[in-house]
């Protein structure tokens, strides 16, 4: 006979509580926020290069670049979401999601871009909408929020699929000793 639980959640509350009857038996659950982590770097991936949705599923405001020529916004060359990583805390206690890149706060978060010196002027090249190349000369440029990093309610959903498995499996085993 084996044991298995089944959870109702509502939102990340209950998956929030299961974690910490975990943590008190010290169970570690490294293994568990690994596959969380792999999910939610999965999700921003696909936030970046095909949805441009946020987590809360929210369309993100399009940039010169996608009217003139069409495509996915912050797209282009796909260098943000090919450095998206994650890492996990001692024990599995915490999980982090996240790239190197030092624009990624800004496409997170928005932002105004100024010159390095004052009183000089920023320089982009883009294609405007008749498909012309135009040089844009600027004192600051604000760039809206696109946010790629959080949880999304397809994720918490997969997030408790696999917290259940993990504590399911975690009952097994100890019946198992």
């Amino acid at each position: 006979m084996s044991f298995r639980a089944q959870l109702n959640l509502d939102g990340m509350r209950e998956t929030k509580r299961v974690w910490k009857k975990l943590a008190r038996r010290g169970q570690d659950m490294t293994e568990l926020a690994d596959s969380i982590g792999m999910r939610l770097t999965s999700s921003a991936e696909q936030r970046l290069t095909q949805t441009n949705v946020a987590p809360d599923g929210t369309p993100w405001p399009t940039s010169a670049r996608t009217r003139a020529r069409g495509g996915k916004v912050q797209a282009d060359s796909g260098h943000l979401a090919a450095t998206l990583t994650h890492g996990v805390g001692m024990g599995g206690g915490s999980v982090v999601v996240g790239s190197n890149k030092p624009y990624a706060a800004m496409r997170q978060f928005g932002g105004t871009i100024r010159p390095k010196r004052a009183g000089g002027f920023l320089v982009f090249t883009t294609i405007d909408e008749s498909g012309e190349e135009v040089k844009i000369f600027a004192r600051e440029v604000t760039h809206p929020a696109r946010p790629y990093l959080g949880i999304s309610d397809d994720d918490a959903d997969e997030i408790s699929s696999l917290s259940l498995e993990y504590l399911n499996m975690s009952f097994d085993e100890g019946k198992s000793r």
